[in-house]
């Protein structure tokens, strides 16, 4: 973090992933709109935002909400080589979980698992805008206006490099990040005297 790249310090652990589900909704967003000039969110803006108190309930469910993304995201790049959460190719992970499973069988699932996950990731985002919008008091009339302002939003997703590529090109990235490991992990091996 930075001042280009502000981060927020929670006074209490228990408000980290709250504030985290607040300051990724839709009304942060335009909240921090109207406090910030040239489309930059300095430092002084976000310490600006203004974080509601919720209700137990409330708080409760944009954490648990703001906790489920980032815990599908994170197991996600598990398998993302560029990642420092990475353990191993997603394929591979696939096909050690059925290892009966033909190639094509695998990658059909991992496609079903991106859908699903994706999906999941939406609806929880979903939640978090109305325990958000219901936090600030912002009533249903207001909050169309506000959605209608900010325009359509990009939906979230879980591998935005590969973002706008068809199901065929995912299935071959699997399939080369595959190889591409399974090489590194021979010349390691050879590098050690295993091989």
């Amino acid at each position: 973090f930075g001042h280009k790249g502000p981060a927020v310090f929670p006074t209490r652990p228990d408000d980290t992933f709250y504030i985290l589900g607040v300051a990724n909704s839709h009304m942060a967003e335009y909240l921090l709109q109207g406090l910030t000039s040239f489309g930059s969110w300095e430092v002084g803006v976000i310490k600006r935002l203004p974080i509601p108190k919720p209700s137990k309930s409330q708080h409760q469910v944009i954490s648990k909400c703001a906790q489920s993304i980032h815990d599908e995201k994170a197991a996600w790049d598990e398998g993302n080589e560029t990642s420092t959460r990475f353990v191993q190719p997603w394929l591979l992970r696939r096909l050690d979980a059925a290892p009966a499973a033909a190639l094509g069988a695998a990658l059909d699932r991992l496609a079903q698992d991106e859908v699903e996950h994706e999906s999941l990731i939406g609806r929880r985002y979903g939640d978090i805008n109305d325990e958000v919008y219901g936090a600030y008091g912002v009533p249903a009339s207001t909050r169309e206006e506000i959605e209608a302002t900010l325009g359509e939003r990009p939906p979230e997703i879980l591998w935005p490099q590969m973002e706008g590529k068809t199901a065929e090109q995912k299935r071959m990235e699997h399939v080369w990040r595959l190889l591409s490991y399974s090489v590194k992990r021979v010349l390691e091996a050879d590098d050690d005297g295993i091989v």
